[in-house]
């Protein structure tokens, strides 16, 4: 299912919702087909935070019904900060990558928090 700019909006929205609360987000993109995410959990577990994320958007995106979402995700521990950077790289690209934008800043549903670098 591909997602329109306002259920994107939704989407982000739902994710900032959480940053510096349970989770420090340091980098987020919702495409329309897909989501990266590269956050350090403050309290809970990461199923505790994408199973929050997803029952929200869920509900508020009508026409993705049974369908926003799939039931796995694919989760890597990022253990050193060459790994660290290489995932907020990715993450700020994918955009450019999709060709939905020719420099990441434009693309309305990147996050990059300022404090990376």
């Amino acid at each position: 299912m591909a997602l329109d700019a306002s259920s994107r909006d939704t989407v982000i929205n739902a994710i900032r919702f959480w940053d510096r609360k349970t989770i420090d987000l340091d980098a987020a993109v919702v495409m329309s087909n897909h989501v990266h995410l590269v956050l350090r959990l403050r309290e809970g577990t990461l199923s505790q935070v994408l199973k929050s994320i997803k029952s929200f958007t869920s509900r508020r995106i009508p026409h993705a019904i049974g369908g926003l979402w799939q039931d796995e995700n694919f989760d890597h521990i990022l253990r050193t900060e060459e790994d660290w950077i290489a995932k907020v790289d990715y993450v700020r690209s994918n955009p450019v990558k999709s060709g939905l934008s020719s420099t990441p800043e434009p693309y309305n549903w990147l996050y990059i928090f300022a404090g990376t670098t």
